[in-house]
């Protein structure tokens, strides 16, 4: 399929392998099976983000028979780019291939092996949906995508509320304001960014003093999470698109049509 798309492929026959090439030959995309022998999808991809400078990152991809919306998280976490399931098809995976080019490599973890804090963000966002959702998350997914995108608009303005009660030194809007954004991102998994919201309206409902360099902290963690937000809000529609392509609708839904690259 992929030789039918014009593209360039090595095939190898273990996951002991794909590692041994990819230190070899500097590859733009890597597809990987999950239950790959020798060495699995999910302990190879580490390995990759682990062992390749960031160069030399390939995009990687999961294939895999199964659907479920855990499956993807857990190749998320692994640092792997998309996920595809079985079986593959042929406008699918030139709809998937040609996005993955123009997108940076999911870094996965960092050298030392400690989480890399965009795709601990990116984990959480994910783990949220998917114990919201549940099995209704692939089939909701343009409705969860929008609610991502609408958090990842309205935020900014949020903050500049929060901002201005700290500046008036009004303690109760303060605790308001903070009370009202936590809940907004704790809902879509926002973890961190709640956690310093929290911290606010604690020191707010205490009377103060209010950390001074909080509202600084905030702003910088805001900025990182509505970029892990709209991350996840494209992911969510790729996936849509994928699966209407291998419904036959096209990739807008028109029967049989897809659109040009």
């Amino acid at each position: 399929m992929l030789v039918e798309l014009g593209h360039d492929v090595d095939t190898v026959s273990s996951g002991i392998e794909v590692l041994s090439a990819v230190h070899r030959v500097a590859y733009d995309i890597v597809l990987i099976d999950i239950h790959a022998p020798l060495l699995d999808g999910l302990r190879l991809t580490a390995r990759i983000r682990a062992g390749l400078s960031e160069h030399l990152q390939p995009r990687v991809v999961a294939v895999s028979a199964s659907e479920r919306d855990e499956d993807r998280l857990t190749s998320i976490r692994a640092g792997m780019d998309a996920y595809l399931s079985k079986p593959l098809r042929l406008h699918q995976l030139d709809l998937l291939l040609t996005e993955l080019v123009s997108t940076p490599a999911n870094p996965g973890a960092d050298r030392a092996g400690s989480p890399d804090p965009a795709n601990a963000r990116t984990e959480a966002i994910w783990e949220r949906l998917v114990d919201a959702a549940g099995q209704d998350l692939t089939e909701d997914a343009l409705f969860f995508a929008e609610l991502l995108r609408s958090l990842a608009a309205r935020a900014p303005q949020m903050l500049d509320d929060l901002e201005t009660a700290v500046r008036r030194h009004d303690l109760d809007a303060v605790a308001f304001d903070a009370h009202r954004m936590k809940g907004s991102v704790s809902n879509l998994g926002g973890t961190e960014l709640a956690g310093q919201l929290h911290e606010i309206e604690r020191q707010a409902r205490l009377g103060g003093p209010l950390d001074q360099n909080a509202m600084s902290r905030t702003r910088d963690e805001l900025n990182h999470l509505r970029i892990s937000l709209r991350a996840v809000a494209d992911d969510l529609e790729r996936q849509t698109r994928y699966r209407r392509v291998d419904e036959g609708q096209g990739a807008f839904g028109s029967p049989g049509i897809l659109p040009t690259a």
